[in-house]
């Protein structure tokens, strides 16, 4: 079912052309003028080209793969904001399939094209990384699954908050203005100053983002940590997010209900 609404809304996407180059274009702007500013931050040519060039690469990849809430124009808290807006919320309730099912197909099919140039973002930078090892690979996977949870929990927050509150969209733009600066996205965190590192490198946005890039990119962090320790820590803030958020989701759909289809 998943995947057969995934074609119907992709096909939809796909059927602007001027949109997908936009869309591109757009994108290729916002990277040209972070990697201007980052190269004045680091001043190593060769360190940018070695380490930041794929940093900034993978890190907008995986924001845009992963949908963060304010980061793609079809997330699933803005479908469910804008259709309970709308009042087309109760047709989604009534479906014959289930619901998060249907809003995470029809969300993913109408990013299509940003997802198809995520891909190729993280493809490019994995090519541009001098070398891989194995295990750097392995805990790579292990802290991007980590990140595309949190990812899928904070797009249910936007979405659960909509049922309490009629302007939802302030916390969403407020979700993502924290996510790029505190996840490394805006700027890797271990290029901000020594306090902020320690208090951002164990936030949750940083286990959304900076942990996944930082590891496969290699990136030197001062002072050094023990990453089992840091895994299990991403690990502890998936389990308590997205438990609170399947409460918060659940609840706001019985409130939904209890007023009326």
């Amino acid at each position: 079912m998943f995947l057969q609404i995934l074609k119907y809304y992709s096909q939809q996407a796909l059927a602007y052309p001027s949109e997908t180059f936009f869309v591109i274009i757009r994108k290729a702007i916002g990277l040209f003028f972070r990697g201007t500013f980052w190269v004045f931050l680091v001043k190593d040519q060769n360190m940018f080209m070695s380490i930041y060039l794929p940093y900034l690469l993978i890190s907008s990849g995986l924001s845009d793969l992963f949908a963060i809430p304010g980061r793609t124009s079809y997330s699933v808290g803005k479908v469910v904001r804008k259709s309970i807006k709308s009042g087309e919320f109760s047709n989604y309730i009534l479906l014959p399939t289930n619901l998060l099912v249907y809003l995470y197909g029809k969300s993913t099919g109408q990013n299509i094209v940003l997802i198809i140039v995520a891909i190729i973002q993280l493809g490019v930078g994995f090519i541009l990384i001098p070398h891989i090892e194995v295990t750097t690979l392995g805990l790579f996977v292990l802290f991007a699954i980590i990140a595309f949870i949190l990812a899928i929990a904070f797009n249910l927050l936007e979405a659960s908050l909509a049922f309490f509150f009629t302007e939802a969209k302030g916390i969403k733009n407020a979700i993502r203005h924290i996510y790029s600066v505190f996840s490394g996205e805006l700027i890797p965190l271990n290029l901000l100053p020594a306090n902020w590192q320690f208090l951002l490198l164990f936030s949750p946005f940083s286990f959304m983002n900076y942990w996944p890039v930082a590891i496969i990119t290699n990136i030197k962090i001062q002072p050094p940590v023990n990453l089992l320790n840091t895994l299990i820590t991403g690990m502890l803030w998936t389990l308590i997010i997205s438990l609170s958020v399947i409460f918060l989701w659940k609840k706001g759909i019985k409130e939904y209900e209890a007023i009326g289809l």
